[in-house]
């Protein structure tokens, strides 16, 4: 029977504080994780190399003295050896008392060499560390968490190497891979334990490991792998940010995935430089910190909401209300009533919060950008786009949908024609504020899934949704240069009014007759919302052109 997807509250409710234990922290991605974990509230068990301890005492004293009641415990080991690593968790739970987060940072990269150049050695060393070391931090991450019974995360790191090869990087590429690999498997095998499993995919960041290893600058690595010159170089800050959503309790809903962080703009002096941050500064989510343009210009932000009034669009509204966004709501006219109601809640319920109503058909261009001209004019700017509301089809053959190109083209209209009406005219008053944007779209997990075999049934809908993620790729692409990202969410079965009406009785029906699985949780539309929320924040600048599924790891 379906499970009801809630928040896991046996994670916070047992102890006061959770905690994290990251590998690798000594500098670069560890180091600015474990700094931006200890800024959420929990304890930190650092481990390096025997070699680091200097560099983790440090940190561990700087972590105590920043973030106060906040501990940290130093652990050195060897992330190849098993013993070690069972040996590490034990000794954090040990001190710390528990274990709620697994960050297997970890890793090791190296100059340019090809496959035919490359030793036997340089490829085992790169398992060892970047795979072995992954591997075992999940396993003994896992089985603590698995003895908790209390949920937990665990957060791999892979690469941009890992989502496809780049030649003269053979060894590097594999591993990576690898890990992405082994996040899916993960994911699948302790989805039953509440334990979610995800990894990220930096592309180039400036830590000492990349300046090391390039020839020059960390500049010269993006030049070799992407052969292009129009790129930022990110700082740790920004995969620490992605891993602060990965280790929270909002992510709880999101498992299996890879979330890849590269941004690259053509015009530098259009956003603040890479090498001017400062690079332990960890502020709010929506504070705008790293993205000044976005909010140094007016107090409040301004997010468009389409299919507003029920579902997902009305609980992506309400969070972003909640997280300090005026919203214009939008649906169509026949909702109108439902409409005033939400604006009338988040008034009455965020102080200072303004709510404008806009009703409207987005597959007309016409009504699209006045739409977008009405947003403006009441609002006075349009910082978010985010594009929900879309229509699914009855589950029947397809040649019988196909027969009836009128149920297609409704799902045109709607799937992709609203989504790109909506892209276009967003991103036109974005440009035209010159402040950066974010604009989102809603894909669909369907289209994100492994199983070779097509969904039975049901293919006009996945189709349109695979659209959406090309569509949200492309256009992340054309719009670095001004500072937009352009993402996607991909929900799996959400507890909706429209989830319920289209399956046969419930929500479930969908995913027994789609995918063959029975144990899967049905998700509410706020587990929705918290991702839109991250990828609306200004902490999500360095993450364009991504769609995220949203399922409780069905996908995976």
């Amino acid at each position: 029977m379906a499970q009801v997807s809630n928040l896991y509250p046996t994670m916070t409710t047992p102890t006061p504080t959770r905690v994290a234990f990251i590998t690798g922290a000594a500098q670069g991605l560890g180091r600015a994780i474990a700094l931006r974990l200890a800024s959420d509230g929990l304890d930190i068990a650092l481990n390096d190399l025997p070699s680091s301890l200097p560099a983790l005492n440090d940190l561990a004293a700087e972590i105590s003295e920043k973030y106060q009641g906040r501990r940290a415990a130093v652990f050195t080991g060897d992330v190849r050896q098993e013993a070690e690593v069972k040996d590490m968790v034990e000794g954090a739970v040990s001190e710390l008392g528990r274990l709620d987060v697994m960050v297997a940072n970890a890793g090791v990269s190296r100059k340019r060499e090809t496959v035919a150049d490359a030793t036997v050695e340089e490829w085992e060393r790169m398992w060892e560390v970047n795979i072995r070391g992954v591997l075992l931090c999940y396993k003994y991450g896992a089985r603590q968490m698995i003895k908790q019974g209390e949920g937990g995360r665990i957060i791999g790191a892979s690469s941009i190497c890992g989502l496809r090869g780049y030649a003269n990087f053979g060894p590097y590429c594999l591993s990576k891979a690898a890990v992405r690999s082994l996040t899916q498997t993960t994911a699948l095998e302790l989805r039953e334990h509440n334990i979610t499993v995800n990894a990220y995919a930096p592309g180039v960041i400036h830590t000492a490991m990349t300046s090391l290893e390039a020839d020059t600058s960390p500049a010269s690595i993006v030049k070799h792998l992407l052969k292009v010159s129009d790129f930022r170089t990110g700082q740790p800050t920004d995969v620490a940010q992605v891993v602060s959503f990965l280790a929270s309790t909002e992510s709880h809903f999101i498992t299996g995935q890879t979330i890849s962080q590269l941004l690259l703009e053509k015009c530098q002096q259009r956003t603040m430089h890479s090498s001017s941050r400062n690079k332990d500064d960890f502020t709010p989510r929506n504070s705008g910190a790293f993205v000044p343009h976005l909010t140094m210009t007016t107090p409040t932000r301004v997010a468009l909401i389409t299919g507003a009034a029920q579902g997902l669009g009305r609980a992506i509204a309400l969070r972003l209300a909640s997280d300090g966004l005026d919203v214009a709501l939008n649906d169509l006219p026949s909702s109108l009533p439902a409409l005033k109601d939400l604006a009338a809640e988040i008034s009455g319920t965020y102080q200072g919060r303004r709510a404008a109503v806009l009703t409207g058909d987005v597959r007309q261009e016409a009504e699209v950008e006045a739409m977008v001209e009405s947003v403006v004019s009441e609002l006075g700017r349009l910082d978010v786009v985010s594009s929900s509301g879309p229509i699914s089809t009855s589950i029947q053959p397809l040649l019988s949908i196909a027969a009836t190109v009128e149920e297609w083209e409704k799902l045109w209209e709607i799937n992709i024609r609203g989504v790109l009406l909506c892209y276009k005219y967003g991103a036109r008053q974005m440009i035209k504020q010159g402040e950066g944007g974010r604009i989102i779209g809603m894909s669909n997990a369907l289209t994100r899934s492994n199983v070779v075999t097509p969904p039975l049934h049901l293919a006009a809908s996945p189709i349109s949704k695979a659209a959406v993620r090309s569509l949200t790729q492309t256009t992340a692409l054309e719009l670095r240069e001004h500072n937009i990202t352009v993402n996607a969410y991909a929900p799996g079965v959400i507890h909706t009014p429209f989830s319920s009406t289209e399956a046969d009785t419930t929500p479930s029906s969908v995913v027994k007759q789609l995918l063959k699985v029975n144990d899967f949780r049905v998700g509410q539309p706020t587990d929705v919302a918290q991702v839109v929320s991250f990828l609306a924040s200004t902490e999500s600048h360095f993450v364009t052109g991504q769609t995220i599924s949203v399922d409780d790891g069905v996908s995976a």
